[in-house]
């Protein structure tokens, strides 16, 4: 999920929503190798299919996508911080799993990490100080 993406919308306008929405498919498809899968489910939320890869490998794409948005944030004219919230949940063969309970698992997930960062409930941190 984006963090905060209601606050750029009602702050800065739908296209500035917009615009954000495309630039989190940018960065997670320029990330994203050729056996990856990128989508956007609905609303702030994306969901990376990372193919033939384990827990550690999902980490090393955390870490590149907080340091990809981290070089994005840093431009001089941002009008918004674009920040990610990030679930996993990872398909074992002996514990094989439907895409629907691997989809709530990593949304769990994905709220839990949301939860632990939060630092502003009403939303400004979403934008620049």
């Amino acid at each position: 999920d984006i963090d905060h993406f209601k606050a750029i919308n009602d702050t800065l306008g739908h296209d500035a929503g917009d615009a954000a929405l495309t630039e989190m498919a940018e960065v997670l498809r320029d990330l994203a190798r050729d056996s990856d899968l990128v989508g956007r489910l609905g609303g702030d939320e994306f969901a990376v299919l990372l193919t033939g890869t384990g827990e550690r490998n999902v980490a090393v794409f955390r870490a590149r996508l907080e340091a990809a948005l981290a070089q994005r944030n840093a431009a001089p004219d941002r009008a918004y911080a674009l920040v990610a919230s990030v679930g996993s949940a990872t398909w074992l063969p002996e514990y094989p799993a439907s895409m629907a309970t691997l989809h709530r698992l990593a949304d769990e997930a994905m709220y839990a990490d949301k939860r632990a960062r939060q630092q502003d409930t009403d939303g400004t941190a979403a934008l620049p100080p």
